[in-house]
């Protein structure tokens, strides 16, 4: 009974340790690498559920106080793995409620006038801004982040 106790306190640390780091890494990536190339955007939806829907599907799954045997810590670990996985292979990792604590705002947008290293003009985006509302209609500075996610500033 202790093991699976003692096995997820190892878990929550080292997961407590990898999420240090990729904060720390974080910071450097979103404040460089912008590009400005006359572009304006619209802006289509404005979301305000995407955190709890994360805690939802990814952390509730997950809580658990129930570890007394090797069969419980098999099915915490299982779940803790299709968390992961599921994260990595798909594009919700916008939805984080940190990223809603850290006053990141998530929206989906359409370009009005892409560069021309926009394949899909007509494609609608996801963009991640911090602080201040993207102001339609304004020129932007964006930075790709990948499968169709942007980080948007108002230039």
């Amino acid at each position: 009974p202790q093991f699976g106790k003692f096995a997820i306190s190892i878990i929550s640390i080292i997961w407590l340790l990898a999420t240090v780091i990729i904060s720390l890494g974080f910071r450097g990536y979103h404040s460089s690498g912008f590009r400005s190339a006359g572009e304006t955007i619209t802006v289509t939806e404005s979301p305000n559920d995407g955190g709890a829907t994360f805690l939802v599907t990814y952390v509730l799954p997950l809580l658990t106080d129930n570890v007394n045997s090797a069969r419980d810590l098999l099915v915490f670990i299982t779940m803790l793995i299709m968390v992961i996985m599921l994260l990595t292979r798909s594009n919700m990792f916008y939805q984080n409620p940190i990223l809603c604590t850290m006053k990141y705002r998530t929206f989906t947008f359409v370009f009005n006038n892409p560069s021309s290293d926009i394949r899909d003009k007509k494609k609608t985006y996801v963009g991640i801004t911090q602080g201040v509302p993207i102001i339609h209609e304004e020129l932007i500075k964006r930075k790709y982040i990948a499968d169709g996610v942007f980080f948007i500033y108002n230039d």
